[in-house]
């Protein structure tokens, strides 16, 4: 016996959200919603079928997390799961070429140690744009999106092995933009950022889990004296993946 289409189609949404981990059971996404358990495993089952009231509900809590959620989809089966998203816009650049070739020469904003988190929440910022440092650094393809340069200080990154990052090393830093986390943070086998937060400033750490549904990253250091901790994504002004070391430090 074939399951209701409207169980189906909860079915679908269930599974893609645990793949994503945005929910990690049936209970938890019941738990989002406001269904028992119980119910819950009947709606999916094809014991009850999903009523409208049921789908819309389904929308409002899981949307905000997966905001192509296609709610014409969920309610008639009509289109896909996820709607296509609006093509983006061509990604300019905020570095400036210097000299062209096979490899080119880049003009990176360069963020000091010293700087505060205000700095990383927005390069218009005009108390920073009026006394802005950049740094030459070379590159083999024109650069995509916002990058700075950030100097590394403190130990917590060095463990002594080759993968350290030292106090004094200038790491090249792209922009992950908020409206791209609800995708995933981590998504490299060993994801370096740099976080800017009101509270702690500016640190780098690896992020070793993204817990979608939380909205929480784990940030990890090198050294072992350091704890790993978790942080709330709504506590985070900005965020750049480590790209690679543009200088290393004199040591």
């Amino acid at each position: 016996m074939s399951l209701p289409a409207g169980s189906q189609r909860l079915r679908a949404v269930l599974i893609f959200l645990i793949e994503e981990k945005i929910v990690h059971s049936q209970t938890h996404f019941g738990d989002l919603v406001g269904v028992s358990k119980g119910n819950m495993s009947k709606y999916l089952n094809g014991q009850k079928e999903p009523k409208e009231d049921l789908l819309t509900r389904v929308v409002q809590a899981i949307q905000p997390r997966v905001p192509l959620l296609s709610e014409s989809w969920l309610l008639t089966g009509e289109g896909s799961m996820l709607v296509e998203s609006t093509p983006r816009p061509k990604v300019e650049s905020n570095v400036t070429p210097v000299r062209s070739g096979e490899l080119q020469w880049a003009e990176v904003p360069l963020v000091p140690y010293k700087a505060c988190a205000s700095v990383l929440s927005g390069f218009g910022d005009p108390l920073w744009q009026e006394d802005k440092q950049t740094m030459q650094v070379l590159v083999d393809q024109r650069l995509r999106g916002d990058y700075v340069i950030y100097e590394v200080y403190g130990d917590s990154m060095n463990d002594g092995s080759a993968q350290s990052f030292l106090e004094g090393d200038f790491l090249l830093c792209r922009l992950h933009p908020k409206s791209d986390w609800q995708y995933g943070i981590k998504k490299r086998s060993a994801t370096y950022c740099v976080i800017a937060t009101q509270a702690d400033g500016i640190v780098l750490k690896q992020v070793t889990h993204h817990d979608k549904a939380e909205g929480t990253i784990t940030c990890h250091s090198l050294n072992p004296d350091y704890s790993d901790y978790d942080l709330k994504l709504s506590e985070v002004q900005a965020l750049f993946y480590v790209e690679r070391l543009a200088q290393r430090a004199l040591v």
